[in-house]
């Protein structure tokens, strides 16, 4: 929640110097030799360590002086009323997905749902629909043999070159850069 949330301010940058001393990059090299090892249950030890790395990070916050008891409380109504919203995007992304379709499907008409959203979310529908699209293309380039063009449409983009425009404006790399630096380590 706190990732998402319009108006966080907390700086969702940690110092290096303080994940030195911790336990998240040992948690994240297991999270990497899971996933490359396969062995048997390995996702559910990677499902373990990434909500052993949420929880030092919410700790990591709360040491900062930040109050997550209050930020929960006050967005949980709104997050819940959008929940439907959340689901849908996530099993659907790599579909067409109206404005006005989510809009009904949370029962609000367009013009209140966009702000409604934005306000929420910090982003309009259409930038949190490409966010969870760049995401999923980052897995797919980073973890499979499909090109780029494949890649695009598999996650929902009507074109390979609005892909790698987006790609590049959110990620600061192109999508060859990063499958060509992920095959060379």
């Amino acid at each position: 929640l706190p990732f998402t949330i319009s108006g966080f301010t907390q700086n969702r940058l940690i110092p290096k110097e303080n994940l030195k001393n911790s336990t998240v990059v040992d948690l994240m090299d297991e999270v990497y030799n899971e996933f490359h090892m396969k062995q048997y249950g390995y996702e559910l030890c990677i499902q373990a360590n990434i909500n052993k790395i949420f929880l030092w990070i919410l700790r990591y916050w709360q040491s900062q002086g930040m109050q997550l008891e209050q930020l929960f409380r006050h967005n949980t109504t709104d997050y819940q009323r959008l929940k439907k919203l959340f689901k849908y995007v996530n099993q659907h992304y790599h579909e067409a997905i109206s404005i006005k379709d989510m809009a009904d499907l949370c029962n609000m008409n367009y013009s209140y749902f966009s702000r409604y959203f934005k306000k929420l979310t910090g982003k309009t529908f259409v930038e949190y629909v490409n966010y969870i699209r760049l995401t999923e293309a980052e897995k797919l380039l980073l973890t499979s043999n499909l090109n780029i063009t494949q890649v695009a449409f598999a996650t929902g983009f009507s074109s390979a070159s609005y892909f790698i425009q987006l790609f590049k404006k959110h990620k600061g790399i192109s999508p060859h850069q990063m499958k060509k630096h992920t095959i060379q380590s």
